[in-house]
């Protein structure tokens, strides 16, 4: 059994049983808390690759059966920032981790709605439709769901192909995207979060997709997302579960 801390911290407050994992698939238990060590208690953890989603009990606990392979976990709730990191599930195992999530710091605007092309925008993809209206980027740098559905496809690679990036294969022959202009360091952020910049955008599903931003250049880029030594960068709006 192996033992995994997300921001470092194990709260010290039991696991929950889950079913017995079936073959191909392994274990991730966790606790959810905050700077305090008091459990959190309906916390979102979502499993972005294989798009499965779990909620925080009382004590904070939770647990999923995931497929085996790299995996991309969001954990998050109302009122704290949220955490994402990456991990790999292995087949029969069972993987702890301990969450801690801090408080958000206090909204200027708490209720903000920003309306766009006709749909109103609330919480955090209010800021989205902000910077599509007035950050100077390209409209096609903004695909909103009504875009996602419009272009038909299946694969989130496409959609940033649509947006300007350009299509290559990595060392072993997969599809991956590069930078329009000849960059090859692509940063990504998964609701406002920077993730690993291994992350393989072809794990993402089309259908959890509710808004992107795609910034072609650093001039482009809002200083929100500056990434050192990126040449570029994408930004996932993940739908609610």
């Amino acid at each position: 059994m192996r033992l995994a801390l997300c921001c470092l911290v194990c709260l010290d407050l039991g696991f929950a049983a889950v079913p017995v994992c079936a073959q191909g698939t392994g274990i991730l238990l966790g606790i959810v808390g905050d700077t305090a060590h008091q459990p959190i208690r309906q916390a979102e953890i979502l499993a972005i690759r294989s798009r499965k989603h779990a909620t925080s009990d009382d004590r904070g606990i939770f647990g999923l059966v995931l497929p085996v392979g790299d995996e991309v976990l969001l954990v998050r709730r109302i009122g704290y920032l949220p955490q994402t990191f990456e991990t790999t599930i292995v087949a029969g195992d069972t993987l702890k981790i301990g969450v801690i999530l801090g408080a958000a710091p206090a909204q200027t605007i708490p209720d903000l709605v920003v309306e766009a092309e006709g749909v109103s925008y609330h919480g955090r993809l209010a800021e989205f439709a902000n910077r599509m209206l007035t950050s100077g980027a390209p409209r096609s740098s903004f695909l909103t769901r009504k875009d996602v559905e419009e272009h038909s496809t299946s694969r989130a690679i496409d959609l940033l192909v649509h947006a300007g990036m350009k299509p290559r294969l990595d060392r072993r022959g997969k599809d991956t995207i590069a930078c329009p202009r000849g960059g090859s360091r692509v940063s990504f952020y998964i609701d406002g979060l920077k993730v690993n910049d291994a992350f393989d955008i072809n794990t993402l599903n089309v259908l959890d997709i509710e808004a992107l931003e795609v910034y072609r250049s650093a001039a482009e880029r809002p200083a929100l997302f500056n990434a050192t030594g990126s040449d570029c960068t994408v930004v996932i709006w993940l739908r609610d579960h």
